[in-house]
């Protein structure tokens, strides 16, 4: 359904984030 596909897009976007803002951390 719409919602497990938008649930699922957020699951995936919360790690990149986490990890770009470790990587803004980093520099």
């Amino acid at each position: 359904s719409l919602k497990e596909e938008i649930s699922i897009e957020v699951q995936v976007m919360k790690p990149c984030n986490l990890l770009e803002f470790f990587e803004l951390l980093a520099l």
